[in-house]
């Protein structure tokens, strides 16, 4: 298995085929990072819904914009890494693979680490594999992918 000895022993097409069949919870929130760069009002707006903070001021909410941005977060690096993962993983040894601390936030210019083609080839079967579960229970039979995943759960949800 491509993912052997992963932090969560599942792989990405297992993620997603969990938050599909979750999709219309009223205890699940998905917010796909590509709607929050496109409409970070609206996601902001959703996630205060759903944590039921609707009687949230202008300013409360220009405050939590505000704590989205890039540079807020880059002078602020130790909250938007994934420390307490490997904290988790010692306090409940539910891996036996050790996580190290993976920085999420970077300067525009730094770029992520590119992905082997091995890799793209194994997300490209998964992603085939949950497409070929998912198309006969989608609203939408265009030919499945990402956008209408994404479009179809966040529809579901109530928020």
């Amino acid at each position: 298995r491509h993912w052997k000895n992963c932090l969560f022993d599942y792989s990405m097409s297992e993620l997603f085929y969990e938050l599909w069949a979750a999709r219309s919870s009223p205890d699940l929130l998905v917010v796909p990072y590509e709607r929050l760069l496109s409409d970070l009002d609206g996601q902001i707006m959703r996630i205060t819904r759903f944590f039921g903070f609707d009687d949230m001021t202008d300013e409360q909410r220009a405050l939590v914009k505000s704590r989205c941005m890039r540079d807020f977060m880059l002078a602020h690096k130790d909250h938007f890494d994934d420390h307490w993962i490997p904290q988790q993983q010692h306090k409940l040894s539910r891996s036996p693979h050790k996580m190290h601390n993976i920085v999420k936030v970077r300067p525009k210019n730094v770029k992520a680490e590119s992905i082997s083609l091995a890799t793209v080839g194994v997300l490209r079967r998964e992603w085939e594999e949950l497409a070929s579960k998912i198309q006969g229970q989608a609203t939408r039979q265009e030919t499945y992918n990402y956008n209408n995943f994404v479009t179809e759960l966040m529809d579901a949800s109530p928020y």
